[in-house]
């Protein structure tokens, strides 16, 4: 199998939208910022980009973040890719800002001097279902009455002014298409063809770099590699805890030390042949979207795998 075709069948033709990938191409000087500029409108002063930084908020909930963009000015971005629908956006992009902001701002300063956070997920489906390309939420006053709501748009510039708060959200649906440049970024990061050249040097000079080069070939297959190396672990450690929780028990019920290493082991080898199985399936029918939603989710794993084997874990052979 070619490069070419491993990447097609891990990513289920999103290339570099697709979390295997992204990083790899965020490395690259210029990208990051050419992606937030084309989405936003924006000139970015870049100071540094940070690819895959995890924000360790323990006890509490600890977060990775894709990639954020610091600028000259203060201000902080935060790119993200999502391929998953059940992943609750809205509330992933507020618990994002709200962890960057809390991590970049120091206590002994006034809240004047709070960080602008900017938040832009790329999606590859309809978040919010009106069919756009670029969803733009913004705070705004609720009107109560017709009176009010005819004096909020006469007002609603200086509204927008006195609202403000330094955070702003973006939301690309990757499954829209339109005529705008936000549309064509989108056709350049899902193909490993060069589809608007000249449009986006950056973005090109990256793909030419890592699918055109010996260096770049290594690298996207190390990617792979390394996607397929976390995913067996992702698995094996649900297995691990389940199999731990159940030897626990257990060993309380029969009173032996034996009955928690025997559960640990059994469950951890049971989950990893059951997503052996699943993955075998789901890529032999070309539903890789279908699989990397069955890696986060443990009950649709569940519901997929009672979908195709009823009777329970094929025996070897078996098709």
């Amino acid at each position: 199998m070619t490069l070419h075709d491993k990447i097609e069948q891990l990513s289920g033709s999103r290339v570099f939208l697709h979390d295997a990938f992204f990083a790899a191409a965020l490395k690259y000087e210029g990208v990051l910022a050419e992606v937030i500029e084309t989405i936003t409108g924006r000139n970015l002063e870049v100071a540094r980009v940070q690819v895959e930084e995890t924000v360790d908020n323990r006890p509490y909930h600890s977060v990775r973040l894709d990639a954020t963009c610091y600028e000259q000015n203060g201000t902080i971005w935060n790119v993200e890719i999502e391929n998953w629908s059940g992943s609750e956006l809205m509330r992933r992009m507020r618990f994002n800002g709200d962890v960057i902001t809390a991590r970049n701002f120091n206590p002994k300063r006034p809240y004047k001097e709070v960080p602008n956070v900017c938040v832009v997920f790329i999606a590859s489906f309809d978040c919010i279902g009106l069919g756009r390309v670029l969803y733009v939420p913004t705070r705004s006053l609720r009107a109560l009455s017709e009176d009010e709501r005819v004096e909020n748009e006469r007002m609603a510039d200086f509204i927008a002014e006195k609202l403000d708060n330094g955070r702003y959200e973006y939301i690309v649906n990757a499954s829209a298409h339109d005529e705008t440049k936000i549309t064509k970024l989108v056709e350049e990061l899902v193909s490993q063809e060069i589809v608007h050249d000249g449009m986006f040097p950056h973005v090109i000079k990256m793909k030419n770099a890592l699918l055109r080069t010996p260096e770049g070939e290594e690298e996207m297959n190390h990617c792979i590699s390394e996607y397929e190396r976390k995913l067996a672990d992702d698995n094996y450690r649900r297995g691990y805890d389940d199999g731990r929780d159940e030897g626990r028990e257990e060993g309380r019920e029969e009173g032996r030390e034996e009955g928690r290493e025997e559960g640990r082991e059994e469950g951890a080898k049971l989950e990893r042949m059951k997503m052996s199985a699943l993955k075998e399936q789901l890529l032999s029918e070309d539903k890789g979207d279908v699989f990397m939603r069955a890696v986060d989710d443990q009950e649709y794993r569940d519901q997929l795998f009672e979908y195709y084997f009823p009777n329970g874990l094929p025996l070897q052979g078996e098709a």
